[in-house]
C-alpha cells in the first residue's frame, strides 16, 4: 500500500506538469477569464 500512496501522487503531479502547457492554450484561446 505504501508504494502505491507514493506513486500515485507523483504521476498526478507528472500529468499536471505535462498538461499545464496544454490547459493554458486552451484558456487563452477559449476562456480568456479563467487563465489566470
Amino acid at each position: 500500500m505504501g508504494v502505491f500512496l507514493t506513486i500515485i501522487p507523483a504521476l498526478i503531479i507528472a500529468l499536471l506538469l505535462l498538461f499545464d502547457p496544454v490547459l493554458e492554450m486552451l484558456a487563452e484561446d477559449n476562456f480568456p477569464l479563467i487563465a489566470l
